[in-house]
């Protein structure tokens, strides 16, 4: 009679390996992340805003020298809220379309309320000693040369489609004359 064969116990198609560690396991995952939101939220600065944008310049104003404060607009842009704002100085002139980044959240909430060309406290808008804003850079009065410049080259772009057909029919004829001499 044949006795009982001894099979070896097949290996599990899948096997279940131990979990790996996670940065809540170790202990700094959370932390990070409460710590990155508790800071100021205007912290990076100008340059989160505009990194790539070269239409604004920025220009520091004395508090004494700032006269009174109107309203545009308010936006949260990147996390970072900030204030559009028209700005009259104490020597009479007015900045037009400043931003000025807000020191608390809260007070992006409180302009938020505010209606188009509405006065502001100062103590809303200035709260150091010195007020960093954004206002837009003045375009060049010579607009002109440029499409001046266009036209010229619209009119070289013409000469230069010319002078590929020019080139082709060229290219065209040398190749039926190769074709008749080698015949």
């Amino acid at each position: 009679m044949v006795e009982k064969i001894d099979k070896p116990d097949p290996s599990p198609a899948y096997f279940i390996q131990s979990t790996t560690e996670t940065k809540d396991d170790r202990g700094g995952g959370k932390q990070q992340q409460s710590d990155e939101y508790s800071g100021s939220h205007a912290a990076p600065g100008w340059q989160k805003l505009y990194a790539a944008s070269s239409n604004r310049r920025y220009v520091k104003l004395v508090r004494e020298n700032v006269a009174r404060v109107w309203f545009r607009n308010t936006i949260m842009q990147k996390g970072i809220s900030f204030a559009e704002i028209d700005i009259e100085t104490k020597d009479g002139r007015i900045l037009k379309n400043a931003h000025v980044i807000l020191a608390a959240r809260e007070d992006f909430w409180t302009l938020k309320k505010f209606q188009l060309g509405q006065e502001i406290p100062l103590n809303l808008i200035v709260k150091e000693p010195v007020l960093e804003i954004s206002i837009p850079v003045p375009r060049p009065a010579a607009a002109s040369a440029p499409l001046k410049e266009e036209a010229a080259n619209k009119g070289n772009k013409i000469s230069t489609k010319q002078l590929i057909i020019y080139v082709a029919i060229g290219l065209a004829a040398l190749l039926l004359i190769i074709l008749t001499i080698t015949r």
